[in-house]
């Protein structure tokens, strides 16, 4: 017959005896495993998440404020020279003997 590797149970012979129980084992083990440490897994990145949500309110705090100040000094300092700068352009006088 052209299919009797079909009607051979392969798949019985490889996972039988002591290596199915192990493989099964081995699976079981590492559901479990799975199933203690998704907890701890999940606290940790609640907990990661919340601290770098803080220190980045207090980092970008403390950016805006430094960016503030410089931004204040920045516009005091093109007051100052625009105060001390002659007028720019030209001055016509009136001479009131001209048409």
């Amino acid at each position: 017959m052209i299919y009797s590797q079909f009607q051979q149970a392969q798949l019985r012979n490889r996972l039988s005896g002591a290596r199915g129980w192990a493989s099964f084992a081995v699976g079981i083990l590492f559901l479990a495993l799975i199933l203690i440490a998704l907890p701890f897994i999940l606290l940790l990145g609640a907990i990661s998440f919340v601290t770098l949500a803080l220190f980045g309110r207090v980092f970008l705090k403390r950016q805006l404020a430094r960016f503030r100040q410089q931004q204040a000094k920045d516009l005091n300092q093109q007051a100052q020279d625009i105060d001390a700068s002659p007028s720019q352009g030209r001055t016509f006088e009136h001479n009131p003997n001209e048409k």
